[in-house]
């Protein structure tokens, strides 16, 4: 089972985000723990001339279904996709009674890659969640490098831009999110001079906010310094514009503080699904890719 992967994860966001929209975008409702466990970052809400706009609402309806939609047609195009709905898509249940696992492996990554690869993603990312997907590619890099028979692997590098996203327009909306362009620019840059003059690539890192990826980050241990920090968060509101929650605010300092509990819960939901339990729904060029890194 190649899990979590987009058939895992975007199902349950799609299916509680109605809910969490009638709960009044409340963080602490059952669908807010839902998107949450499913391995999301936290929501954030503005409200401008009394029209409330949340960050999970730009990727339902411009990203969330359509992406599920593809994959799903493509990868399982048996499943009822109009009839039983992609909210209720369980990827563990498809699995005896369809082709989307082997579909799938055709094309996950192996982690064994054969020229230097830089990865940059944002800890904000809500269509390929980081967790998930970013960082579970570099622990699969890693692997392969401990396990495999080369003995100096292709160098590897994450580098995690706090508070960055998937779409860079959002930050017109919510200002406290950060561009990945000029940093993936930079890296794509870095990656040149390693390969075209063997220059060192610099460390894992996180860049954090209004910073750069340099030699000597400031620490390696991306998960607790990839957390931002409130004051800047509250100094980037834009004068006609207020947060509904205050925990808004910690951005990814909110989600990893709780995300042991919800990673278990999601093993929970998962292990029910698998076992046909109850369970309640509001309740580089060389590397091959699968759905976690697309």
């Amino acid at each position: 089972m190649d899990a979590p992967n987009l058939l895992s994860t975007l199902p349950p966001a799609i299916l509680n985000y109605p809910g969490y929209v009638a709960s009044q975008f409340d963080p602490n409702s059952t669908a807010a723990k839902n998107i949450l466990a499913a391995g999301y970052p936290p929501d954030l809400t503005i409200i401008e001339r009394g029209t409330p706009t949340s960050l999970w609402g730009l990727y339902y309806l411009g990203f969330w279904e359509v992406t599920m939609c593809q994959w799903q047609k493509r990868l399982d195009p048996a499943y009822d996709t109009y009839g039983a709905g992609l909210g209720n898509y369980i990827y563990v249940n498809r699995i005896s009674v369809s082709d989307v696992a082997e579909n799938l492996a055709d094309f996950r990554t192996t982690g064994r890659i054969r020229r230097p690869l830089i990865t940059v993603a944002g800890t904000m990312d809500a269509l390929l969640p980081i967790d998930d997907n970013a960082r579970t590619y570099a622990r699969r890099v890693t692997a392969a490098a401990r396990d495999g028979i080369d003995k100096n692997p292709p160098a590897y590098r994450l580098y995690e831009v706090q508070n960055g996203n998937h779409i860079e327009t959002f930050k017109q909306t919510f200002p406290q999110l950060e561009l990945i362009q000029p940093h993936a620019q930079k890296a794509f840059d870095l990656l040149v001079s390693a390969v075209e003059h063997s220059a060192e690539l610099p460390p894992n890192q996180c860049i954090p906010r209004g910073g750069m990826i340099t030699k000597t980050p400031h620490s390696r241990v991306i998960v607790s310094s990839c957390w931002p920090r409130e004051a800047e968060m509250r100094n980037s509101i834009r004068p006609d514009s207020r947060y509904q929650d205050e925990r808004d605010l910690n951005c990814d300092q909110f989600f990893w503080a709780r995300m042991s509990l919800y990673r278990n819960r999601r093993r929970r939901l998962l292990g029910r699904r698998l076992f046909g339990q109850p369970h309640d729904h509001a309740a580089g060029a060389d590397e091959d890719r699968d759905l976690t890194d697309l």
